[in-house]
Formats: structure tokens, sequence, C-alpha cells
């Protein structure tokens, strides 16, 4: 079994812990172009893979100061 290219499981493990739909509101796009990187069917783009990270940093920090 092949393993999943990184930015796809990146996707996924930011799904499992934002949520489809808070992922798809902090990204700006629709719930579907998450779907698709989470399937493999599109590719993260690099400023989409930034945003990303700026997102998970964000909500990291929250977490913390609780």
């Amino acid at each position: 079994m092949a393993e999943k290219p990184s930015r796809q499981l990146i996707v996924e493990q930011a799904e499992k812990l934002l949520g489809r739909k808070q992922l798809a509101k902090g990204l700006q796009v629709s719930e579907d172009e998450i779907r698709s990187w989470r399937d493999g069917k599109t590719s993260l783009s690099d400023s989409q893979l930034l945003k990303l990270s700026d997102l998970l940093a964000k909500y990291a920090a929250g977490k913390h100061r609780r």
C-alpha cells in the first residue's frame, strides 16, 4: 500500500482537528475543495499550504492560552 503524499496527510489531519467547515472557512475555499485535497484528487498549492500552516499556528496558539 502506497503512502499518501505529505500535503494530503496534512489536510487530512487539519480536517480532523478543525473540521471541514472551519478549515474551508479559514482557507476561503469550498468544502468540496478541502475534500478534493484530502482525497488526492487535486493538490494543495504552495500558497494554500502557507495559509494552512498559518491557520494551524493560530489554532495552536489559541489552544495554548486556555
